[in-house]
């Protein structure tokens, strides 16, 4: 582990920390910030995903890529497929999600479904006044995959 994937892990909690703070203030009244929140969550998730392409391939050697579909699949298929498994795990524990699908119960789960709605939610949400934004739902449960796979790769990384 390089200090530069550390810097990068500790960057990507940073905004994880942000964006969780910020839901707060969206539940003291001010839903206005989900902009914030969103926008915040979508870069962490961003940078999740590039430490753990670095941390796999040892390399820093990525375009300006913003898209998560594509960042998830330039990771190797064993972390896909660990980071799927998590994911699956966890998703129905997410009351965000029960709540969604008790309204919406046709609403497709699957991983590769949900990072391809969210696949520009950094730039999306950041230019939310373009008119873009989009769905989110997810995203907390598969941050939390990511992270888990790059801890179980670099488990000093959580220190």
């Amino acid at each position: 582990m390089s200090n530069s994937t550390k810097k990068m892990f500790d960057n990507a909690e940073i905004f994880f920390k942000a964006s969780n703070v910020l839901s707060r203030v969206i539940s003291e009244g001010h839903p206005e910030a989900i902009v914030a929140v969103n926008t915040n969550m979508a870069l962490s998730l961003e940078i999740y995903l590039k430490c753990l392409q670095v941390t796999e391939t040892n390399s820093f050697r990525f375009r300006r890529i913003h898209e998560i579909l594509t960042l998830y699949q330039n990771l190797s298929h064993e972390s896909q497929s660990k980071i799927e498994q998590y994911y699956n795990l966890h998703i129905k524990d997410n009351p965000t999600i029960m709540a969604m699908l008790s309204q919406f119960p046709n609403t497709n789960l699957s991983i590769t479904h949900v990072l391809s709605e969210i696949n520009k939610a950094f730039v999306d949400w950041r230019y939310i006044f373009e008119g873009k934004g989009g769905s989110f739902y997810g995203v907390d449960t598969i941050i939390m995959a990511v992270k888990s796979r790059i801890l179980e790769l670099c488990p000093k990384l959580s220190t």
